[in-house]
């Protein structure tokens, strides 16, 4: 059984290898060499930029182009989602078929994004699982903290095919080790400093020292844990578009403990060819957390009541991923009330919270904004 996810290149020119439990791709395609100059023209201010998000099995959105051809329900949300099924999807009118190896649409997550202005679809074949123990959670199966990957996931991105076909038909490796695991020492959570756990810390740096690009040679491994110590296992939880690239959540989990998991952003800057630790977020025990990503931005927000004062130490920020820098944002002593950032509004690049107030401008572009979009990838 798969794990539920938490609630929430200039070419990459990597050989083609063959999957586990995927077929090798026909062909290799870079993407485009150059990358078009940005227009400095703010988008406007009526544009609601693209969010929508991919996780094991379906897609979420609140654009609809993406769903051309589907049947997406709209649960009471401001997002439509489309469950995936053995026989593939459909995304913007193309229909796709999973590599012939694995066909459970559970193995699988994958979202839409633009690099140097051309379509793609990246996407994360997802290790299989071992249930450890008796399912914690009773007729509904095995919670996140009983189930261990078997091996490292895989990460692909292919060329847009507006005639659908195999996903792997033309793929390009991003990577082939996305680790099963993070940690043997019990860590839970892994900001930049595994010293400094502070608020600033968590919600605005991640640890990036497992990631490596193509295919591994050797690959990233934690020795075995000593009992009592458990496990810190790893896995991707979720894709979102983001400029030039995407942001990857991986999930972690202490084995067997009530408390220890964490949602671990990065922005994947495929036309660079680099990886930022965004956040490493948790919630439990005295601490809570929130995240939204939209096209062009990641909000990140942690915060904690564990204090000597009584008074809860919090900070929040919003990364701007077409210059990489972080504003702070203006604390509220009720986001997590307000769930989070759940109910700000995103106007072009203008940020409201949820009481109306103006919280920050980053400047982007609809070029940022709103890739991908339903022109992008050949919608009218």
């Amino acid at each position: 059984m798969r794990r539920k996810f938490l609630q929430i290149t200039a070419g990459i020119a990597m050989a083609s290898v063959a999957l586990s439990g995927c077929d090798t791709p026909n062909a290799v395609t870079k993407p485009g060499a150059a990358s078009k100059q940005v227009t400095l023209i703010p988008a406007s201010s009526s544009v609601t930029p693209t969010e929508m998000t991919g996780v094991p099995g379906a897609l979420y959105s609140i654009q609809t182009w993406p769903f051309k051809g589907a049947i997406a329900p709209n649960y009471g949300t401001n997002q439509s989602v489309k469950t995936y099924t053995a026989n593939g999807f459909t995304l913007a009118g193309a229909h796709f078929r999973w590599p012939i190896t694995d066909r459970n649409p559970k193995d699988y997550i994958l979202v839409p994004t633009t690099i140097h202005d051309e379509p793609f679809l990246v996407w994360c074949h997802l290790s299989p699982v071992l249930d450890v123990g008796k399912p914690e959670n009773g007729n509904f199966g095995y919670a996140s903290n009983q189930q261990k990957p078997t091996g490292p996931s895989q990460m692909w991105m292919t060329p847009w095919h507006a005639y659908g076909g195999f996903l792997n038909r033309g793929a390009i490796l991003i990577t082939n080790d996305l680790p099963p695991a993070f940690s043997s020492t019990g860590n839970s959570i892994f900001p930049l400093n595994p010293k400094n756990q502070t608020m600033q810390s968590l919600a605005g740096s991640a640890w990036t020292g497992w990631f490596q690009w193509g295919k591994v040679a050797h690959s990233f491994r934690v020795p075995a844990p000593k009992p009592p110590v458990a496990l810190t296992v790893a896995y991707p939880g979720s894709l979102a578009p983001a400029y030039q690239g995407v942001i990857l959540t991986m999930n972690t989990s202490v084995l067997g403990a009530n408390q220890g998991d964490a949602s671990n952003l990065y922005y994947v800057n495929l036309a660079k060819h680099r990886i930022v630790g965004l956040a490493s977020l948790t919630n439990g025990g005295g601490m809570f957390s929130a995240m939204r990503i939209v096209s062009g931005m990641v909000f990140t927000y942690s915060a904690t009541d564990l204090t000597s004062s009584g008074h809860t130490l919090a900070a929040a920020y919003v990364y701007n991923e077409a210059t990489g820098k972080r504003t702070t944002l203006k604390l509220m002593d009720r986001l997590i009330q307000q769930n989070g950032f759940d109910h700000w509004r995103i106007r072009g690049s203008k940020i409201y919270d949820a009481n109306h107030q103006w919280m920050a401008n980053l400047n982007l572009p609809m070029s940022v904004v709103g890739e991908p979009s339903a022109a992008t990838f050949g919608i009218k």
